[in-house]
Formats: C-alpha cells, sequence, structure tokens
C-alpha cells in the first residue's frame, strides 16, 4: 500500500523525520531534514476486520392497510419497497359485522437499512472509526463476511421486538410479534436491504375514519444489522 505524504512546515522550520506508528510501536521512519515534504511512501498492509455494531433502524417501518367507506375486506396501502405475498387465510368478522376484523394475508418486505454505527477493530480498540475509504470492498471478499446470520451470538441482524417508540401516520407502537427477519442484503459498506416477514392474521393498530366502514390499521417493525467487512 503506498500513500502521499505532503507538508510543509514553513519558513526557517526543519523537518528531521516522520516516524510511522503502529499501536506504540514505531514501523517505519522517513528522514526528511528540509521544510518540505512530497514523497510516496510504502507501507506493508494487514488484514483487520472491522465491524459496525449495533445499527438500529433509526424510525422502524410500518405497513399500512385500508379499508374503503363501503368495503368490508382490507386492501395493503400503496408501498414504494418491494414487497412479495406469502399466502393467507380467511379472517374473522368483527362481530355483530361482516366486516373482516383484519387482512389475513402474509408478506415478505424489503426495507432500505444505512450504516449509522462507526467501524471498529477488537485489535485496535483505540482507533474509534475506521475510515470506509480504507475498506476492501471486493465482492469476494465482502459476501462470505456478510452471509446472513440469524441466530446464536455472530447474529448478524435481528428483530427489536420491545421497541416501542415506531412512529406510523397516525400515532406510534410497537414492533408487531409476528414479525421474523429472514435475510441481511449488504450493498455497500454503508448500505444494506433487509427482508422480513409479517402475518397479518390479527389485529394491529385499528383507526376507524368517518365515512361508512372506512378505516386504516398499521402493523410497525424495528429491526437491527451487523456491518463486518
Amino acid at each position: 500500500m503506498k500513500a502521499n505524504i505532503v507538508e510543509d512546515i514553513g519558513s526557517g522550520k526543519i523537518i528531521t523525520k516522520i516516524e510511522f506508528f503502529k499501536g506504540p510501536d514505531i514501523v517505519k521512519t522517513e528522514t526528511v531534514n528540509a521544510q518540505k515534504i512530497n514523497r510516496e511512501v510504502e507501507f506493508t498492509g494487514e488484514k483487520v476486520l472491522v465491524v459496525s455494531k449495533d445499527n438500529e433502524s433509526p424510525n422502524g417501518a410500518y405497513i399500512g392497510f385500508q379499508r374503503g367507506a363501503s368495503d368490508t375486506a382490507w386492501t395493503m396501502s400503496n408501498s414504494t419497497s418491494p414487497h412479495w405475498p406469502l399466502g393467507s387465510v380467511t379472517p374473522e368478522k368483527t362481530p355483530g359485522t361482516n366486516l373482516d376484523a383484519y387482512p389475513g394475508s402474509k408478506i415478505k418486505h424489503r426495507v432500505d437499512f444505512n450504516r449509522i454505527e462507526a467501524y471498529k477493530s477488537d485489535l485496535y480498540p483505540d482507533i474509534p472509526n475506521f475510515k470506509t475509504k480504507v475498506l476492501d470492498t471486493r465482492s469476494q471478499v465482502l459476501d462470505p463476511l456478510n452471509e446472513t446470520k440469524l441466530t446464536g451470538a455472530d447474529a448478524n441482524v435481528k428483530v427489536l421486538p420491545n421497541r416501542c417508540d415506531i412512529v406510523y401516520p397516525l400515532g406510534m407502537g410497537q414492533t408487531d410479534d409476528s414479525t421474523e427477519v429472514v435475510k441481511l442484503e449488504v450493498t455497500t459498506v454503508d448500505h444494506a436491504y433487509i427482508f422480513f416477514t409479517q402475518n397479518y392474521d390479527h389485529e394491529a393498530y385499528f383507526h376507524k375514519l368517518p365515512a361508512g366502514n372506512a378505516a386504516m390499521m398499521y402493523y410497525l417493525a424495528a429491526y437491527s444489522s451487523v456491518y463486518p467487512f
């Protein structure tokens, strides 16, 4: 690895030498004995695993279903995020009516997830933030490190079941109990997709609207991930 060192300390001053440290140890010394330096310096690199831990979705996600004034069934509201149906059950009726009490569907969703926390290394705890420009972003390096792990101490993506500050258009609430994360797909050092499923076979956050049968129902989700590089 090569780096260009450029420095000018001003007239009447001399740079005698520049020392490069790895932890407490000097690993390279460049003798200068001049006011200025503009020199390419070569270093021997070392592979270091860095990890961005505890990235939590700042706002969580909500999925809305709507029922029209003359409708009896629920329809998922327009969504800009990709989603895939995974089957359905016949909904129960709200007692004393012919209105479906819940949507009855199961859906897989894909959401964007941006890195928030700094990259750090257990080997060098004194370095607070490894810059992304020094990371090896080749797919043959990244892909094995970022395979989805859903369980155990090395899980890299999970649901936050107790998150209760998820804001949706008509209020605030908690992650739905049916939420299951199924995949983490890291696309860059700063971005990933999270895939999760939810079962809409129960009532969630219900809001009656003024006209006829009109109403909204919201299901909420929150998650966290780890980015190892």
